[in-house]
């Protein structure tokens, strides 16, 4: 069987090569790309031109506007956002990371720091006075950049002057067509047929070439180089020493334009594709995309080939460190591979049909053809294929169980129908089938037992234990006959089981068909990673561990999983990256080779590779304050303290990992902890006043992590969080606490002598309290009723009146030396005051003291002395006019809430009456007792919270008529 390898240097498609092999078996490579169109947020699907900037972004001139590409989004700016036109067909990004655009209509602008600058608003630009379009903008190593219409040039110098440059006066008549930068420095400038250098402002002329194109788009000058192209033949020409050499190639008349796409390769741009030359291999090149437009190609940092088109968008190559291939059964039937394995250091796969295919890779090289050895072909879909030994080789098929010697002739075969087998030891081979799981000898397939009686999908032995893979879930025959049905135990495990695989001495890990990818140890659930974990799907196929690395394929692609790494960090592979389909039957691995079966062909590549061309910048593309939008220009800056609603935009930049990424932060001033996300905006709706600092780290698909980046910014501090102005509240608190402290002495000190003088006033009114109630016409009317007694003989009586009184006289002077007295006392001294009074006044009136039970249980206490000038008041201006002996004076003596009421109430002639009596003697003693005692009260409640309070009231009947007089006094029941 013959193989034949279509390379891409030849340039041959794989339809050709069907056609000219007929029906021979070959194996074809494929390339593979990504669109990026309309339907994935382009503007257009017209793309002109493309170039990077500095900090990783791919701009594109599109006919909808100036677009910017991250990996995962597009950014359009329009007319709306400040362009002078929609259709732009050049862009270009300078070595200050200004993104110079030229649109169709005759003027220039370039993008700087999220604004764009036009001829309008620039006072740079306004300088330039365009009489067309533009049709070049180059920048040389001085970084000075050219911009070229048919009839000027005009060069941006770097410190930002502009220079026109005017054409010699014989060039009146003819058109600039092309321009490019010169090495070390100045350009090249094509006018006509003659090419000039221009250097220090100075156009000067190098020579006459007859056969120069007057076409732009047929021209390139970048450096050292010049290349052009009339009618169907090219030329570069060594503009050092004007060497002018063919590049003898064929391609299409209609060509689109020239691009110098690195030192090396020069794309030519054509109606039919694009052609890829290499200047250091004359004769060599490569050919992409054919039956499409291609205006532009680029070579970005991390090594991805871009083509912009006309009508169908942006291209990109996927990695050519992935490779895929065609099988080919025949002419009209590509092979559907679903096993592979590595035997004898060649790749074997089996198909669908039973073919066999050995490959060797080793020979890969572009120039060497990949050797097809042979093939066995039946017409039963293969399950599974693994090596015995380097003589024998193990296929499970649908229908049979087969050992195959090294020519894969049939040595042994069963007729049964394996879904999956794994070898025990180096006599037994475990194979699960339709039917049940047996044991079969690995020297002729003689049956040894049956272990498992019923369908089984998967299957794996560890030596001791054989794990069962069934559509009900995972069992585990251990080594004496006990049956473990984990499914059961583990929900996880309920389901189909796909593939089961040991890491270590005792991790089973197990791929189920829709519950992801399971860990258990002696039967414990040690880790489940599902779509959320990162995996592609939870649908999965088939898997293989080496080492630390689990490489899991699915229907949505192939993971890579390591299993050392705390949060199992995932890599996803799929056909964004090279593979040819997302639904992958099988794979294997060897070192860092991997392999790939899919329905659409065999891809294989080395991971290590891949990973080491991969990049990864972290770019700050927006700052908002408050809701409102601020480029980050300036990555440290201060802010008003209400200003503090902040959100940073960012984007990590990894075209290769197709934005699958991780992106880890921390803000210092509010945690050191790192945090995980995807997301590209952080917010911080109300941060405080101080010091901060967000440190961000992107990390690509394959844990390619960026350089960290940092913003730095203050949160300024509110009035009254300054240290100026804490100093000052600091210095004003302690004047006051100085002047307060110095009030609070005076107060204390006018208090004392308020206190003192309150004190005095208050001995003052006791002292005439006492001689009020010790006054001369009590005490002479006193000693004339004891004269009385003694002159009528009546010497009992008058020695009864001498000892009351006597004793009055001493509670007199014993109580007025105290606060409070007890209720009691104060009691006891009223009797002994009325009773002198009723024998003084010869039981002219009559009283009784009345006392509640309340107070009688009660232990408490009254001014002393408060309510005699009011009984004597009653006697002397009440009771003594009465014309009888009916005198009454009741006391009444009561507990109400918080106080002790004490009732006085006579039936003397009233107060008005006896006011006229004060009239008609106004030589009579008047006694000053009441209005001592009213004085007294108002000095002692200034100090108490409950106040003493005096009520004096005329008791009249329904006519008016005086019946006497009341008194009621409240004492506080809290007196001691």
């Amino acid at each position: 069987m013959v193989l034949t390898r279509i390379t891409l240097w030849q340039g041959l498609t794989l339809i050709m090569l069907s056609l000219v092999l007929g029906s021979t078996t070959v194996l074809g490579q494929q390339l593979s790309y990504t669109n990026y169109d309309v339907k994935e947020g382009m503007p257009s699907s017209q793309v002109y031109r493309m170039t990077q900037d500095q900090q990783g972004f791919i701009w594109l001139g599109t006919g909808a506007g100036l677009t910017r590409f991250d990996g995962t989004k597009f950014l359009t700016f329009t007319t709306l956002d400040g362009l002078p036109d929609n259709d732009i067909l050049i862009v270009h990004a300078d070595a200050k990371n200004r993104i110079w655009i030229a649109p169709f209509r005759a003027e220039v602008c370039f993008y700087y720091k999220g604004k764009i600058h036009t001829q309008k608003n620039d006072s740079l630009l306004s300088k330039i006075r365009l009489e067309s379009h533009v049709i070049s903008i180059s920048e040389n190593e001085q970084g000075e950049i050219l911009i070229q219409t048919k009839k000027s040039l005009y060069c941006v110098r770097q410190d930002n002057s502009i220079f026109r440059v005017e054409s010699p006066s014989k060039m009146a008549s003819v058109d600039f067509v092309n321009s490019g930068p010169k090495k070390n420095s100045g350009f090249w400038v094509q006018g006509g047929k003659n090419l000039y250098s221009l250097i220090n402002d100075k156009l000067a002329l190098e020579k006459f070439i007859d056969t120069f194109s007057p076409h732009s788009a047929y021209s390139l000058y970048d450096t050292d180089i010049e290349i052009f192209r009339t009618g169907l033949q090219s030329f570069k020409i060594n503009v050092l020493n004007g060497a002018i050499n063919p590049i003898t190639v064929s391609y299409p008349a209609l060509m689109t334009r020239w691009d110098r796409v690195n030192d090396s390769l020069v794309a030519q741009g054509s109606t039919n594709g694009v052609y890829l030359f290499n200047l250091q291999l004359e004769g060599k090149y490569r050919y992409f995309l054919p039956d499409k437009t291609v205006n532009d190609m680029l070579i970005d940092r991390e090594g991805n080939w871009w083509f912009a088109t006309s009508g169908q968008g942006l291209y990109k190559l996927n990695s050519q460190e992935i490779k895929s291939y065609l099988l080919f059964e025949s002419k009209n039937r590509p092979a559907i591979v679903t096993t592979i394995t590595q035997w004898n250091e060649k790749l074997v796969a089996a198909t669908d049909i039973q073919s066999i295919f050995q490959i060797d890779f080793r020979n890969s090289k572009a120039d060497h053809p990949i050797t097809l050895d042979s093939s066995y072909i039946e017409f039963h879909s293969a399950s599974r294929i693994e090596p015995l030994s380097k003589e024998l080789l193990f296929l499970g098929t649908l229908s049979h169980f087969k050992l195959l010697n090294r020519n894969l002739k049939v040595v042994r075969d069963v007729n049964i129908g394996v879904k999956d087998f794994s070898i025990q030891n180096s006599d037994i081979v475990a194979v699960a089938t339709s039917s049940g799981v047996y044991r079969y000898r690995c020297k002729d397939l003689s049956l040894v037992d049956t272990i498992w009686p019923k369908r089984a999908t998967s299957i794996f032995a560890d030596g001791r234990n054989i794990y069962v893979g069934t559509l009900d879930g995972l069992i585990c025959l251990k080594d004496g006959g006990m049956v473990e049905k984990l499914g059961e135990k583990l929900p996880v495990l309920s389901t189909r089981i796909a593939s089961i695989r040991k890491q270590g001495q005792d991790t089973i890990w197990v791929a189920t068909n829709g519950n992801g990818l399971v860990a258990i140890k002696d039967g414990i659930l040690l880790t489940h990673l599902t779509e959320k974990n990162g995996l592609l799907s939870n649908l999965c196929k088939s898997m293989e561990i080496r080492g630390n690395t689990l490489w899991l394929s699915t229907d949505k692609g192939l993971n890579k999983v390591i299993l050392n790494v705390p949060g199992f960090p995932t890599t996803k592979y799929t056909t964004a990256d090279g593979l040819l389909s997302n639904s992958i039957n099988a794979l294997f691995v060897s070192d860092s080779l991997v392999y790939v079966a899919s329905p659409a062909g065999l891809t294989y590549f080395d991971d290590k590779r891949i990973s080491s061309s991969s990049t990864c910048d972290l770019v700050f593309t927006g700052l908002w304050i408050n809701n409102e939008f601020r480029y980050p220009d300036s990555l440290q800056f201060e802010l008003p303290h209400q200003s503090n609603n902040i959100r940073f935009d960012y984007v990590g930049i990894s075209f290769k990992s197709q934005g699958d990424i991780q992106y880890k932060y921390r803000m210092i001033g509010v945690d050191t902890n790192w945090t995980f996300t995807r997301e590209t905006s952080l917010s911080y709706p109300t941060l405080p006043s101080g010091v901060y600092e967000l440190q961000i780290i992107a990390t690509n698909k394959f844990g390619i992590e960026s350089e960290l980046k940092k913003i730095s910014f203050e949160i300024q501090k509110t009035l009254t969080e300054k240290t100026w102005f804490r100093v000052l509240v600091i210095l004003l608190t302690l004047v006051g606490a100085i002047f307060l402290i110095y009030y609070l002495i005076n107060r204390a000190r006018k208090r004392e002598v308020e206190k003192a003088s309150l004190n005095n006033r208050l001995m003052e009114l006791e002292q005439l309290a006492l001689k009020s109630q010790m006054n001369p016409h009590f005490i002479f009317n006193s000693l004339n009723s004891i004269q009385h007694f003694v002159m009528v003989n009546d010497i009992e009586g008058a020695n009864r009146f001498i000892s009351d009184f006597s004793k009055l006289i001493r509670q007199t002077l014993d109580y007025s030396s105290k606060s409070a007295i007890p209720l009691v006392d104060e009691i006891n001294y009223l009797k002994t005051y009325m009773n002198l009074e009723k024998n003084r006044l010869e039981d002219k009136f009559s009283f009784e003291i009345n006392v509640s039970n309340e107070i009688l249980d009660g232990d408490f206490y009254v001014l002393p002395m408060i309510l005699q000038p009011y009984i004597e008041n009653s006697i002397r201006h009440g009771i003594r006019y009465r014309r009888d002996h009916l005198g009454t004076i009741k006391l009444s003596i009561g507990k109400i809430p918080g106080f002790i009421r004490l009732v006085l109430e006579d039936n003397g002639i009233g107060r008005k009456a006896a006011e006229q009596y004060k009239l008609s003697n106004p030589i009579e003693y008047q006694s000053k007792g009441m209005s001592l005692t009213a004085d007294r009260i108002a000095i002692i409640n200034r100090s108490m919270q409950a106040k003493v309070k005096v009520l004096i009231e005329d008791l009249v009947d329904q006519h008016l008529t005086a019946l006497g007089t009341r008194v009621t006094v409240e004492f506080p029941d809290n007196l001691s």
